[in-house]
């Protein structure tokens, strides 16, 4: 009775098995661009990835003759290494960076953290800046407002006719120990996005017309044929959120989005 050939080993090391590592006595070759070429010896297999100046490259090892085929196996190391690592991207976890400030903050402190801010966002975590005050400073809430409007003119509260406002995924307030919280999300092109819970306003401004301002912002700032992201990005940041904030109703914010 006619010994029966042992059955194909599986790959000894990480990757396929290439040229002169395929030992099995025959395989079944796929060409360069596709076409099947039948069963071959191996030695042959191998003659014809010399000739055409590729490697024979061992893609299905269990199969039986293990199929391979002609291939620029540096190319195809690098390809595959490009999924995976594409993969890993989009299986990163999003974590949420945390950036205190106070109010009398001082330039050098307060662009490191802008800076900082700016790299987490653009590694795609969100960021949560949180503006605290504390003893005095709570009586006197707006030495935190005046100190964000003159940033070099980053920092503008809206109103109906400028609705600049730092685009936040959440914005909330603890009365304990007035801590006031934005948290930043990156999106398609690394800005901020915004949940719409309150409208920083004047105690003189309807509603109604802070709404329609700031759906006239959320137009231009998310816009991207208009190329505003960059300008969004460097043009706004930290915002508290003061004594004449109103939070909008469920219609309101609806009507916003």
């Amino acid at each position: 009775m006619a010994r029966l050939p042992a059955p194909p080993t599986p790959p000894s090391r990480e990757g396929p098995r290439v040229n002169e590592d395929i030992r099995v006595p025959q395989v079944r070759l796929i060409d360069q661009d596709g076409e099947m070429m039948g069963v071959l010896t191996t030695r042959e297999a191998q003659r014809r990835a010399t000739e055409v100046g590729l490697d024979l490259v061992e893609i299905s090892p269990n199969a039986d003759p293990p199929v391979c085929k002609l291939l620029d196996y540096g190319k195809f190391k690098y390809e595959q290494q490009k999924k995976k690592n594409e993969a890993r991207k989009k299986q990163k976890v999003i974590e949420i960076k945390e950036i205190k400030v106070r109010p009398n903050i001082d330039e050098n402190d307060y662009q490191v953290k802008l800076r900082a801010m700016k790299s987490f966002i653009g590694e795609g975590d969100k960021v949560k800046v949180t503006l605290r005050f504390r003893g005095r400073e709570m009586a006197h809430q707006e030495l935190g407002l005046a100190m964000l409007q003159n940033r070099a003119g980053k920092f503008v509260l809206p109103t109906v006719g400028n609705a600049k406002m730092a685009a936040s995924e959440m914005v909330s307030k603890t009365p304990a120990d007035e801590r006031i919280s934005l948290v930043y999300a990156p999106g398609a092109n690394s800005y901020p996005i915004i949940n719409y819970e309150y409208a920083i306003v004047s105690k003189t401004q309807p509603n109604a017309e802070v709404a329609a301002a700031m759906r006239k912002f959320l137009n231009w700032a998310l816009d991207p044929k208009g190329g505003n992201a960059p300008h969004f990005i460097d043009a706004v940041s930290f915002v508290p959120l003061p004594d004449s904030a109103v939070k909008l109703s469920r219609k309101q914010i609806a009507e916003i989005k």
